[in-house]
């Protein structure tokens, strides 16, 4: 697979991954995020997968946690 060209991202501010399991390919992407996101505020890691619920206005996961969305 073809490694992508370095491109700074000068308007990512909050990143969230859901579903994290450490992989070598997950590890390498987040790591390419974490050295071109110039401006990112936040960075949050999740292992269980969280959807969103647009009705109700938060993330939640497969354990039921609840987080809300500012």
């Amino acid at each position: 697979m073809q490694k992508p060209f370095h491109s700074p991202h000068c308007y990512l501010k909050n990143i969230t991954i859901s579903g994290f399991k450490g992989s070598a390919h997950e590890i390498e992407f987040t790591t390419y995020l974490l050295n071109s996101a110039k401006t990112l505020e936040t960075f949050s890691i999740f292992k269980t997968k969280k959807y969103y619920s647009y009705e109700k206005g938060y993330f939640s996961g497969a354990s039921g946690e609840m987080e809300e969305v500012a």
